[in-house]
């Protein structure tokens, strides 16, 4: 059973928000399909974005203006991150976890951060 049409109308309304337009980078087992335009015949567990890490306070702006918000999944409030380090966020739309990690470009090499949790892997 593949949820891939969820998946992919999910990143469609994503990507065509105004806010977020131009700002998210889909990567992960998805883009070989939607790059190929073909419909997977797998479940797919989550969807994987990077995001620039200046641009990450719009990605929180976004959840929260559309309560898809919840700051336990949000790395800056976890209680041992106490440098606020951006490790990212997860968030939940139609069942699917939507993870955003922050990236920077440093001497043309990217620094991509992000983190796991034990409610986010189940």
């Amino acid at each position: 059973m593949s949820n891939y049409s969820k998946i992919k109308e999910i990143i469609l309304k994503l990507n065509s928000n105004k806010l977020l337009k131009g700002k998210l980078y889909i990567v992960g087992g998805t883009v070989p399909y939607l790059i190929s335009n073909t419909i997977s015949n797998r479940e797919h567990s989550d969807i994987d974005v990077i995001v620039e890490e200046k641009n990450m306070n719009t990605i929180r702006q976004y959840l929260q203006s559309n309560n898809l918000y919840d700051k336990k999944f949000d790395s800056l409030t976890f209680e041992y991150n106490k440098d606020k380090v951006d490790y990212g966020i997860d968030c939940i739309i139609d069942g699917i976890t939507i993870n955003f990690a922050p990236f920077e470009i440093i001497d043309n090499i990217m620094l991509q951060r992000n983190f796991l949790s034990k409610q986010s892997s189940g």
